[in-house]
């Protein structure tokens, strides 16, 4: 499916939608998805690469990284999760699920220390 992507005309993209809501993106992000659902983190976390050397149409969206976090934070990855939040937030103006969903992960993790970070995650919002 990506060496598909890869070699379609973006003319079979329509532009517009809205930021972040291209089919470039959509299709890219329901790869990642299907991935993910199917326990292949590597292949996913390669495409998510992909969609970051996009120079617009196409890069990564808060439903990209909410796949990823979701994943991250279900299988108790916390520091995975933590470094792809802190990357999003750095670099994107990201929506509310994103915060409310790192938020979520840790306080259910139990792990010693992840409330203290929900609680500098709710900060930050």
């Amino acid at each position: 499916a990506i060496a598909l992507l890869d070699q379609t005309d973006d003319s079979v993209f329509r532009k517009g939608g809205g930021r972040d809501n291209n089919e470039r993106t959509q299709a890219y992000t329901s790869i990642i998805a299907s991935m993910v659902r199917g326990g292949h983190i590597n292949e996913a976390l390669d495409v998510f690469d992909r969609m970051n050397a996009f120079d617009s149409e196409g890069r990564p969206n808060d439903v990209t990284y909410g796949v990823l976090l979701h994943y991250y934070l279900k299988k108790r990855m916390m520091k995975d999760a933590y470094d792809l939040f802190e990357h999003v937030t750095e670099k994107e103006d990201v929506s509310e699920v994103i915060f409310r969903t790192m938020i979520s992960g840790l306080v259910r993790s139990n792990r010693p220390g992840c409330i203290a970070r929900a609680r500098h995650v709710f900060d930050e919002m």
